[in-house]
């Protein structure tokens, strides 16, 4: 009987889950950085080829990947390109807690423009040079381990 004992295998040790990043400033660089790698995505892509979206949506999940597939699709359908690039500065961060990354940031779409297909803008002539942003980041797939989930105006309090 003590034979059959010996044989048989120890059971493995459970792993014990470990964070995803080791402090907030740690979440709040990856954080930085992936909404970075997204712009750079962002302002890359040529709105007349749509595989150029894919980079772009490399970087998003849940309802910002949707907005984002939405939006593209229709600059697309509608003939628009993009001349300019899309920036941001201010980077405040709100929360970092169970692996989600919520900051304030402000978009500088000042030198950006959207144009028909006779090179007419159809942005309004009133829209803001800055724009505030909240912005949520769950844990990705990505380089920087993070996805970009939503993207919506920030909450009363913040402006840029």
């Amino acid at each position: 009987i003590g034979v059959f004992a010996a044989c048989t295998p120890t059971p493995e040790p459970t792993p014990t889950p470990t964070a995803l990043f080791a402090s907030d400033e740690e979440a709040f660089a990856a954080a930085e950085e992936t909404y970075r790698a997204y712009l750079a995505a962002a302002n890359a892509t040529d709105l007349t080829e749509p595989a150029t979206f894919e980079s772009v949506f490399d970087w998003l999940t849940g309802t910002a990947l949707s907005a984002e597939r939405e939006s593209l699709s229709l600059y697309h359908a509608e003939g628009l390109s993009r001349v300019g690039t899309t920036t941001f500065d201010t980077f405040e961060p709100v929360a970092f807690q169970d692996g989600a990354v919520v900051v304030n940031l402000c978009l500088d779409v000042a030198d950006v423009d959207l144009q028909n297909a006779e090179g007419e803008s159809v942005i309004p002539p009133d829209r803001a040079p800055r724009s505030g942003r909240k912005v949520t980041f769950v844990p990705g797939d990505t380089s920087t381990a993070l996805l970009i989930s939503s993207n919506h105006k920030p909450d009363e309090g913040f402006s840029c």
